[in-house]
């Protein structure tokens, strides 16, 4: 009659490890990943609250456990955006703890397969700067950047030419009608000094 109707325990706290346990070892991915984990954690976590077999400030702490530290990290900086006044000392509630991590996991789903690491490609500048062989069919990521950053910089210089006040670009100009060579009543460029010293090579 107890097995009958369940009357003794039905779920403790080794449970919950092993559900960790094994969601850990098939990784978080997608959205269906964390909503069966979910679903499967409520049930146990009902049933060892009921019977106060984990205490309330566990529950959070045992629920981000199954995230990898990238997703941690992720889901943290997610619940500190959404609750500036969360005391960093106090725990957050499953709840919150789901909504961030469906936040974060959205559009993953794609990656089937592949750790979420792995799906997020990371630059260093081992990646910028790597040789690749001529057999593995992509561009030199370092002939790339040179290309484009020689572009912007032969774009910025063309718009300032042809908008120098939209550019911020302001030419010098005299403050005066004085020579600025020799301080004669002639601009510089109608200066006979100028073309004297210019014939006898001097400027």
């Amino acid at each position: 009659m107890e097995l009958y109707n369940q009357t003794a325990l039905q779920y403790i706290l080794s449970d919950l490890d092993c559900l960790i346990g094994e969601r850990q070892r098939l990784g978080m991915r997608s959205l269906q990943d964390l909503s069966d984990f979910h679903f499967c954690f409520n049930v146990i976590l009902s049933f060892l609250m009921m019977n106060q077999l984990l205490l309330s400030w566990e529950q959070s702490q045992a629920y981000l456990h199954v995230f990898d530290e990238v997703l941690q990290n992720r889901i943290m900086m997610r619940l500190q955006i959404k609750l500036p006044n969360h005391h960093l000392s106090l725990p957050y509630t499953i709840d919150e703890a789901y909504d961030a991590a469906k936040w974060v996991l959205q559009g993953t789903s794609g990656a089937i397969g592949l750790p979420l690491s792995a799906s997020l490609p990371t630059l260093t500048p081992n990646t910028i700067m790597a040789k690749p062989t001529p057999d593995q069919g992509y561009i030199k990521t370092e002939g790339l950047f040179l290309s484009e950053f020689t572009k912007t910089i032969v774009d910025t210089l063309n718009a300032n030419r042809a908008h120098p006040s939209m550019s911020g670009y302001r030419p010098s100009t005299p403050q005066n009608n004085k020579c600025l060579f020799d301080g004669c009543d002639a601009f510089i460029r109608d200066c006979t000094g100028v073309e004297e010293y210019v014939k006898q090579g001097k400027c």
